[in-house]
């Protein structure tokens, strides 16, 4: 009898054994897809944010009117043609010459204080600033277009900013970015 109670024990412990591992399993994978879902949630935000972002600054420009209506006249800066590049493959040391066009669509005048080309590898070139950078009047619209050299391959995407408080950089209303790949 005290063997048929030492074996069941032995069994007790190991089907307890058995339920403990599977519950700390059970609980690893709850908590992992918790992770995944805030991960994924954080990333929606982001990404909502953005969208929101890109729709205000949208709407607020469509919707102006002159005669003080309260609507923001900030965003007015639209690119009026896509972002060209005169190659789209190079080698590295090989200059690429990057061309748009942006345009007031607004009702005031807008005093840009940095007008810069911009690339994924984190740096900007070809800023106008100071006494270079354009004023736009109402319907004013301006070609601009530099040249880059890269030094690094890889994939770069290249795109315009404009300032006019030397502070915050904002893309064109209907901006696009180049792709161009350097080897």
């Amino acid at each position: 009898m005290k063997k048929v109670i030492k074996v069941l024990i032995v069994i007790g412990f190991f089907i307890l054994g058995l339920a403990l591992a599977y519950w700390s399993s059970q609980s690893k994978a709850v908590e992992s897809e918790t992770a995944v879902k805030e991960t994924a949630a954080e990333t929606e935000d982001q990404d909502s944010f953005v969208a929101w972002k890109e729709e205000e600054l949208e709407s607020e420009a469509n919707g102006l009117s002159v005669g003080g209506s309260g609507v923001s006249t900030k965003f007015t800066i639209v690119e009026s043609k896509p972002m060209t590049a005169s190659r789209t493959y190079a080698q590295t040391g090989q200059e690429i010459i990057f061309s748009t066009a942006i345009k007031n669509e607004g009702p005031e005048m807008k005093n840009l204080t940095h007008l810069c080309f911009n690339h994924s590898g984190g740096v900007s070139f070809g800023c106008l600033n100071g006494p270079a950078a354009p004023t736009l009047d109402p319907g004013k619209e301006m070609g601009i277009s530099n040249g880059m050299i890269f030094t690094h391959p890889g994939t770069y995407y290249v795109w315009l900013t404009w300032s006019q408080d030397k502070t915050n950089f904002y893309r064109p209303l209907r901006s696009t970015s180049v792709k161009v790949m350097i080897e």
